[in-house]
Formats: C-alpha cells, structure tokens, sequence
C-alpha cells in the first residue's frame, strides 16, 4: 500500500538542470541534465497557493507567458494550483558531486505542527531530449505521436513519453485505494480520487502523480523524503523506495488476450497468461534521506523557525548518463482534523 493513500493533497513543482562532471584542470560536460520542475502545487508569492518551488524555479506549467496567469494548466503536469504561480522556463547548470540548495515555501505548515500531517519528496528523474524537453509552445502535446514536428522536432513540451502514457491508459488501477465520495469514471491508472475523469495533463500518468510509493517502474528517482513522522515513515520509506528496490510489472499483449486492461498483481497476471517481470533497482548507489521537515506554519506561505525558507541540501549524484532531467517537488497534506 502506498504511504500517503489517505492524504488529502498532493502539489508538484518542476524545474531545468543540466549537470556536469568537473575536470583536473577546465570543467567539461561529461553529462547534461535538463531538469524542468514539476509542482503538484507551485504557487505565485502573491496569490494563494500550496508549494512555491524557489531555487530551482518552480514552472507550474507555465513556458514563456508574458502575462501574469499560465496560459495553459495542462501543458506537462497536474499542478493542483493556481493560474499565478511558477516561473517561466529556466535552465541551472550543475556539476556532479556539489551541492544545490532546494529552497521552497507551502502554504499548509509541515514539520513538527500538530495542525497537519506532512509529507515532502524531491525525485529527478533523467532521460534524453526526445523524451524530456521544454518545447517551443504552450500547447499540450498530442496522445498520438503524428509527425516529426510533434516529437522530433521538439514543438510539444515532455516530462514522459507516449509509451508511458499509453501503459497507463491500459493498466489497471489499484482497486486498494481509498476514494472517498469520488466516483471515479474509468478502471484504468488513468483515474484516481484526484483525478475521477481521467483528464489528460501532459503524458503523466494520474495514480503515479498521486501515490507514493508507486508499485509499477516509474522511472524517478527518490532524493529525500520529509516528513513530520519519520521514526513511522523512514523505515517504510526505506523498504520500499524504488532507488533500492526492484518494481515488478505483467507483461503482456492486450492484442492477444480477452482482458482489457493489464493486471497489476502476479496472481492476475498468471491468469492472463501474461509474465510477470522484475525491474531492477533504479538507483541502487543513492539512498534517499529521510528525516524531519522544516517546521512551517499553515495558512502561511512563510520562513520556518529560523527565519529562512524551508530548504534541503541536494549533493548532485555521479553517474547520470542522460543528457537532460526533471526535478519535482510533491507536498502531500493531511489536516489534523483526520
């Protein structure tokens, strides 16, 4: 079961990086890592919002607007948010082995506060510029690959690929999840409490966006994970962080078999005649840190205790051997009240 399937909700915010490997003597790019921040929720200073992404800069969707709200809400993500938050596209340039200091504000308060249970994640996630670029427009790239303007010429803004999405259309969704009131409008991973329609944003898949851990590959890779319960937390973390720990998946052709949608358990996957496969660790060299978050107070888009923002040191890990990557940011709350 994931960790936060009973929160309340979930904000994501994205930014650019690219990542070199220092030399002896001149600093050369070994390895380019294009990073745009994905907000569940990434909010402008001046409206109300969840999660303000700072360093890196946050987009909230937005690309190159020139006016105060996004143009378009779905061009890459589910932000949760507000027209006004996030940052027109902006690139950072790093070395591998130093260090970034994530600095970012929430609205909800986090950390020890009793009025809120909080979590935090910082993953990346790399792959190369076919797959993972900003594009040229705002418009949402289309479901169906149709040409080399869509893809190859990298008109469209992509976080994850056609196939990715494709594999979520036709996966079954995790019937073990609580959806409140929702009624949800599909049985696909394509729905979930968050997401009862099944609207598109972008090609990410909606029960990955909205739990955590995921039980399929996803492809992020885990940096930290805040929260105001680590001694329950961190050892489940731990145990079933995808950097550590293989995710399995069933094999199979829809096109020759009477089901619909793929299993998501080996038993049904048997009975499908499908095979299920191991994925090996994604990450197995970086342990995510686990530990407190910052203490923030809610209804506050504020510094914490010590008079800064709330931030983490990030050390940029060796050996990413794509040339561009995605950092995100995932702030999921629950009230006190429950």
């Amino acid at each position: 079961q994931p960790i936060n399937q009973s929160t309340t909700h979930t904000f994501f915010v994205f930014t650019n990086l690219y990542i070199y490997t220092p030399d002896t003597h001149t600093h050369t790019m070994k390895t380019q890592l294009y990073c745009t921040v994905l907000l569940v929720l990434v909010l402008a200073a001046t409206a109300a919002a969840d999660v303000y992404l700072h360093i890196p800069p946050g987009s909230n969707n937005r690309f190159d607007e020139n006016t105060r709200d996004r143009r378009n809400a779905n061009r890459l993500f589910d932000s949760q948010n507000n027209n006004r938050g996030g940052y027109n596209v902006q690139n950072y340039f790093l070395y591998e082995g130093s260090e970034l200091e994530v600095r970012w504000t929430n609205q909800h308060a986090c950390g020890p506060n009793h009025k809120t249970h909080c979590n935090i994640l910082l993953q990346y996630r790399c792959d190369d510029p076919a797959n993972m670029r900003d594009g040229a427009v705002t418009a949402t790239i289309p479901e169906t690959p149709q040409g080399p303007t869509d893809e190859t010429y990298s008109r469209f803004g992509m976080h994850e690929d056609h196939d990715w999405y494709q594999l979520c259309k036709t996966t079954e969704r995790n019937k073990g999840l609580f959806t409140a009131s929702q009624q949800l409008q599909g049985e696909s991973a394509r729905f979930t409490r968050q997401n009862p329609g099944g609207t598109r944003r972008g090609l990410e898949c909606p029960e990955e966006r909205d739990y955590y851990p995921y039980w399929r590959p996803t492809g992020w890779v885990d940096i930290a994970y805040l929260t105001d319960e680590p001694e329950t937390l961190c050892p489940l973390v731990l145990a079933q962080t995808e950097n550590l720990h293989p995710r399995h998946y069933c094999a199979l052709n829809l096109t020759n078999s009477d089901r619909k949608l793929i299993p998501i358990s080996p038993g049904q996957c048997a009975l499908a005649n499908g095979t299920w496969t191991a994925v090996p660790p994604i990450a197995p060299t970086q342990t995510p840190e686990c530990k407190m978050a910052p203490w923030t107070r809610d209804n506050h888009l504020g510094n914490t205790l010590d008079g800064e923002v709330a931030r983490y040191r990030w050390k940029v890990p060796t050996g990413v051997y794509s040339e561009n990557c995605v950092f995100r940011i995932r702030y999921n709350i629950t009230t006190g009240d429950y």
